[in-house]
């Protein structure tokens, strides 16, 4: 045991692996993420009504190719967002 109370093989840090999601993330992927978190907490800040939370979210997200279903994986958790706030 170490002077700490520790094992020995509890002092080895584990190498820091980036996330998946941070790796596959193109910059306009980056860009779409950083506008509508800043919409979103436009909203919370009172700064933005709901109906305008909506339509800036749906202006933010790029539909060149994306099918229904891309889009709403897109906007679906910012809304869950408002969703949450409006909840607490």
């Amino acid at each position: 045991m170490s002077q700490n109370g520790e094992s020995p093989s509890s002092s080895f840090t584990r190498p820091s692996v980036p996330s998946t999601n941070a790796m596959e993330l193109s910059d306009d992927q980056r860009l779409v993420i950083d506008r509508c978190t800043n919409i979103v907490q436009d909203f919370r800040a009172g700064q933005v009504s709901e109906s305008k939370l909506s339509v800036f979210l749906q202006q933010s997200i790029t539909r060149d190719n994306s099918s229904e279903d891309q889009f709403l994986s897109t906007y679906e958790p910012y809304f869950e967002m408002l969703d949450n706030f409006k909840r607490y």
